[in-house]
């Protein structure tokens, strides 16, 4: 069983919806349960389409008795061989249904958050930061780094493992999906534009507004260049008035949620993230798997998945210049910009494939449930 907080789209939302597939197909009975509402979701709608059972089981308060005790009947009459929790409020309840009913409990570390003040929001911290310690068979980080800071964080005593997300390699093949020209078509940028990419969900700790800022540096410079950006978020407004202000709107495009991630990816020479701060953020291996290099934050988990001069190019976190510079260098140099990209499909290829980290996952559920794989 997969517990997750909600089916919104977020990533490790998302993620659900290439694991659990593939680990039916390897023999797993799969079922995904969520807490919240999440009303007309594509990401319930996907998982259902390859077969996967999908619930909700409510509970809008960690503090609401009624609602846990409801769940642990749920999860009784279920009997799950193991529940593999994801996010904040799942993990909580992941771990008193392993003290209530002793079932083997895993949780993937999306993101690293710690309690800085003992309100509501850092009592959950706290009480999830227990659990892992304390009672958790697993805890999972994205990277080695992840698993270090993690460690250095409260997590000191749990029983710490890195595996990273991995993606189907097949579905950024060159070949697939729509062609590049239609889709430039139909997002109105210019056939002749060289595209500089970047995906995420639009809030402040994904710095875009750096992105922008850079591109007001670049554009003059080298005036083909014109940034696309993919998502939707409660920046967005915001965004497009600094767009506005910076006189960027013919060289900046908003395209909102997209589900066509890797045919968006295609238009693309370059992929940008100027987070603030990620754990193992799978869209920079998406990116990787269509050929693109990549500039991003030296931050979190991504030194571990990009090499800094062999992938593209690693700068500090909330540093314009040290962006336009990386973002400039690579975009002025075409056979280097194509070098780096060859280098970051290799480096898909061999650390992130689906099938690789599937197959440690399906390891760590046998190993816990004691299942010989029958």
């Amino acid at each position: 069983m997969h517990m997750i907080d909600g089916l919104g789209r977020g990533g490790a939302e998302h993620l659900l919806t290439i694991y659990a597939p593939e680990l039916q197909r390897q023999g797993f009975d799969m079922r995904v349960v969520a807490l919240k509402d999440w009303g007309e979701s594509p990401v319930a709608g996907r998982l259902r389409a390859a077969g996967i059972a999908v619930e909700r089981l409510p509970l809008a308060k960690l503090r609401n008795i009624g609602q846990i005790r409801a769940a642990m009947k749920r999860l009784r009459e279920i009997g799950p061989d193991v529940i593999h929790a994801h996010l904040e409020a799942s993990t909580v309840l992941a771990g008193l249904a392993r003290i209530a009913l002793r079932v083997p409990v895993v949780s993937t570390l999306h993101t690293l958050e710690y309690p800085e003040r003992f309100n509501r929001a850092g009592a959950r911290l706290w009480l999830r930061d227990r659990l892992l310690a304390n009672i958790f068979d697993r805890v999972i980080c994205l990277s080695p780094a992840i698993a270090d800071e993690a460690r250095r964080h409260g997590l000191a005593r749990a029983p710490v493992v890195s595996i990273a997300n991995g993606i189907d390699l097949g579905a950024f093949d060159a070949n697939r999906g729509k062609p590049p020209e239609e889709i430039r078509a139909g997002l109105g940028i210019p056939p002749a534009a060289r595209v500089i990419v970047t995906v995420a969900v639009l809030r402040p700790p994904k710095g875009i507004d750096r992105l922008i800022r850079a591109m007001a540096d670049l554009v003059p410079v080298q005036p083909d260049l014109h940034l696309l950006i993919v998502g939707e978020g409660e920046e967005r407004a915001r965004l497009e008035a600094l767009t506005a202000e910076l006189g960027l709107d013919h060289a900046v495009t908003f395209a909102g949620f997209r589900s066509d991630v890797a045919d968006v990816l295609r238009v693309a020479e370059l992929f940008v993230l100027p987070t603030l701060w990620d754990a193992l953020p799978t869209v920079l291996i998406e990116a990787m798997a269509a050929d693109l290099p990549i500039v991003a934050s030296n931050v979190g988990g991504i030194p571990d998945m990009v090499r800094d001069g062999t992938d593209g190019i690693l700068v500090p976190k909330d540093d314009v210049p040290a962006l336009t510079g990386a973002i400039g260098a690579i975009m002025g140099d075409e056979a280097h910009r194509q070098e780096m990209a060859r280098a970051a499909r290799e480096r898909v290829e061999a650390e992130f494939s689906l099938p690789i980290q599937v197959g440690k996952l399906a390891d760590l559920y046998r190993e816990l449930s004691k299942d010989d794989g029958r």
